[in-house]
Order: structure tokens, then sequence, then C-alpha cells
């Protein structure tokens, strides 16, 4: 609160009912309010308690798990209340779980609030409880102490000499992920969203990571024990007649460590859970967050884990390595090179001019590219329309079966999707068992090229591409 005092403890806390007793054992300040303004939601269905003599009796501690007076049968709203007493405010930091992240700070700055607003000091606790007590107090006061002196490490300000010097010491060889351009105007890392990239198990499957975003909220100078080789003596080497592996050896055997501070900054991730990242790692997560929050072009985070995703009801027929990049354009122009080379004889034998695999070689380019330069999907998106071309070609176009005007204008296939009755009536596949051409119209290939040319997913090209095997192959038969 904007106008509250450092000493003050607040916690969610019931209203008073009108027409309730107050509570004796409240340790706030008791707000009346009327029992239908504290009502959210829709009440519980108690018409199917039954008769029975203990039926209220039931039915108010029924009621209790929504308001300690057990009045309303539905969730009720709730305010701040000011803890007033030394002996609820030690209750509480008794009930705090001294292991976790966050509930060990809140446990030493509750002490240290109970201590600032002299409440330990104004009244002393009954003598047949000073003996238990006194135990609980030293427990608590030993681990606070220590949750102070590890607090005090990580500071809220004051890292912009270190993540200065950490950006000097950024070049091309450090990280894929660190853009100096992107970190020209960042004078602190205090704050700032990172997206943090975790490797799941280095050990046995180091290639698949997990990336979640989180906050800088801390930094400190950690110590680290690092290896400093010393010079070996070569020449005292040389006379004893060492060989090269025995001064090799020598070097290991030399080799001593030192210790320096390095920094160190803290990061609270939005899925919960708290990390630790060097300077290279926040400088990539800095990066890596804001090629991710602006759709930077080209940025991919090709080993997230959830590539990585096997489903137990079906199963990749391929390569237990390539399972994982299945999907990925680069394999689906592969795939596309291998129906091409099925279908390119059958479609050969039966045509006149064939200038796709003639002298001009543009078949031989189109392999070539989509076999080592196919890594983006508009690459093979215009790689499947030139397949198309090249195999409307080979059936002879639309020469063999078509009776209207070829003069005659065809609309575009956006236009044709969007008119309701010819969405309906244009067929892509070849059905009829008499197949004279790729297509059966133009305007079934007008309304292909649309979908290929907006489709924004590998799924889709993968289906226009099977839509046009089936009809080659119907052509064949």
């Amino acid at each position: 609160f904007d106008t509250d005092e450092s000493p003050r403890v607040w916690v969610e806390a019931d209203y008073l009912l009108s027409g309730t007793p107050p509570s004796t054992n409240s340790n706030y300040v008791n707000l009346v309010k009327d029992a239908s303004s504290t009502i959210l939601g829709e009440p519980d269905k108690e018409e199917d308690f039954g008769a029975s003599d203990e039926k209220e009796q039931f039915r108010k501690f029924c009621r209790q798990e929504y308001h300690s007076a057990g009045e309303v049968a539905s969730l009720t709203r709730r305010h701040w209340g000011c803890q007033t007493t030394e002996k609820s405010l030690r209750a509480m930091i008794k009930n705090i779980d001294r292991r976790g992240i966050r509930e060990a700070e809140l446990r030493s700055n509750l002490k240290t609030s109970l201590e600032n607003s002299g409440l330990s000091t104004s009244t002393q606790p009954p003598k047949e409880a000073e003996e238990g007590s006194s135990s609980i107090e030293k427990k608590a006061t030993d681990h606070d102490k220590t949750d102070e002196a590890g607090d005090d490490a990580f500071r809220t300000n004051g890292d912009e000499t270190v993540f200065a010097e950490a950006k000097a010491e950024v070049d091309t060889s450090y990280s894929s992920a660190v853009d100096p351009f992107l970190l020209g105007d960042m004078e602190s890392a205090i704050g700032r969203r990172v997206r943090v990239r975790e490797v799941l198990e280095p050990s046995r499957v180091p290639v698949v990571a997990n990336y979640t975003v989180a906050t800088v909220t801390g930094w400190k100078m950690q110590k680290e024990e690092v290896v400093v080789p010393n010079a070996p003596e070569s020449s005292e080497a040389n006379v004893d007649g060492e060989t090269q592996a025995q001064i090799s050896e020598t070097e290991t055997l030399q080799q001593e460590t030192s210790i320096i501070e390095v920094p160190v900054w803290r990061v609270t991730q939005d899925s919960g859970g708290e990390a630790e990242l060097g300077a290279k790692e926040i400088l990539d997560s800095l990066c890596r967050y804001i090629k991710w929050k602006n759709q930077k072009t080209g940025y991919v985070e090709d080993d997230a884990a959830f590539l990585s995703y096997r489903n137990s009801l079906g199963r990749h027929c391929g390569r237990a390595a390539d399972a994982a990049l299945s999907s990925s354009p680069m394999f689906l122009a592969r795939l596309m090179v291998k129906r091409e080379q099925e279908l390119y004889t059958p479609l050969k034998n039966r045509a006149y001019d064939n200038n796709w695999g003639g002298k001009s070689g543009a078949r031989n380019i189109w392999i070539t590219t989509m076999r080592d330069y196919a890594f983006e999907l508009d690459t093979v998106r215009n790689g499947l329309l030139t397949l198309e071309s090249a195999f409307l070609e080979l059936t002879g176009e639309f020469a063999n079966f078509e009776t209207s005007d070829p003069a005659q204008e065809v609309p575009n296939g956006k236009a044709l999707l969007e008119n309701e009755s010819s969405r309906f009536d244009i067929e892509l596949e070849n059905i009829d068992k008499q197949v004279r051409g790729l297509w059966n119209s133009r305007q079934s290939r007008e309304v292909f090229i649309e979908i290929v040319r907006t489709s924004t997913t590998t799924g889709f090209l993968a289906l226009a591409l099977d839509l046009l095997c089936r009809n080659c192959w119907a052509y064949v038969d």
C-alpha cells in the first residue's frame, strides 16, 4: 500500500457479517458487512441434505468452508486485515516453511517487522509456554541469520559496471545468440526480461533444451575456482631428454587453481522457480528474449523440447534420429525430391515435349536447390509451385480435354474461394475413371496455387504435395 508503514503485516481476513457476534480470537479489526454483499458466485445446492435433527448443525459445519460464521453457502469476499498482536505474528512465522526460496525471505522479513513494530518488547510470553517458545524462537533466529546472510548477497542495483564489462567482452566467437546491436542501449540487466535456455539432460540428451521467460531480480559477485596453468620449464626438460608427451604430462601436473570473483544474476521464471546465470548466459538470454518477442526473421529455437515430442499413438516410420525434425521444411524438401524421382519416368514416357528434364537443366537446378538450400518455408513453397508447373507440362496441360475457350479469363484462386458456390463445386482431386490431365479445370489449378501460396505451415504444404502426387498417379494409371 502507498501510505503503509513498514512494520505492518497484512493478510486476507473475513468480514464480520452483520447480526453475528464478533470473534474473540480475531487478530484483526472487525469490518462489518451484510452477508448478501459478500457473496461471490452461485451458492451450494443444500436441498438434498435430507431431514434430520442435526440438519442445521451439519449445514453450518459445511458452510464454514467459506466463512468462519457458517452463514453463507458460497464463496465470500475478503479484506486485507492487519496483524495486531505478537502472538499472531509469531504463529505466522512458525507456520512458514523455512526451506522454500520465497518463504525463507518472507520469514526473515516478518521477523524484522516484528522487531521494528515494538510488539516483542511490550508483552512477555506466559511462563508455562516460555520453555517451548524459547526453543522455537532460537531455531527461527538461527535460521533467519542464515537467510539474511544469503539474501544480502543479492543486490537489486549497482550492476552497471560488471554488465558493461560483460558487453565489452562480446565477440563473434562468444555466442551466436548475442547481438551487440541489441545490447547497445542497455546499462543494467536488473528488471529486464530474459528467455532462459536450460538443457534438460546434459549427459543423455545434450541437444534438447527447455526455453522459459523470466525476469532479472538481482545480482552478486560469486567466487569461482579456475585452472591457471604454469609455464613449463622447457630448457631443463630438453637437457634431461624428455619427449613431447612427457612435457605435456608435466604441464598438466603443474596446473594450479585460483579463486576469482565473477558476476552472477538471479532470474525469477514466470512458470515458477529461480535460477542463476553467468555473464555469458545473461547476455544470451537478453538477446534471445528480444528476438523471440519481436518475432525476428530467422530466429528459430531448433533444439526446443517440444520438437522432440513422440506421439505414443503413432510411430515415425523413418530413422529414429530424424523423428524430431521430420516436420521441418528441410525434410519436406527431401520428400519432394523423392516423389519427383518416382513420377518423372512414367510421366516422361507419356509426354511429347519434355522441357523439364531436357537441355535447359531446370530439373537438375530444382533438385540441387531442394536438397542443399531448402531451409526456409518460402523456398519449399516456391519449389512445390515449380514442381506443379513441371508436372502440368508433362501431362499436356489442358489441351487434352478442355472444351471451353482458352482465351476466356479465369478468376484467381482467392475469388473462387470467396465464392460459396464455386468453393463447393470445384474438385481438386481426380476421382473420375477417365483422367486426361493433372487438373479437372483451370479453376482447380488456381485454387490449388492459392492454397499453396497462402500456406504458412509445412503440414499444409505436405498435404498439397500428397494431392499433387495422387493426381499424377491417377493420370499415369
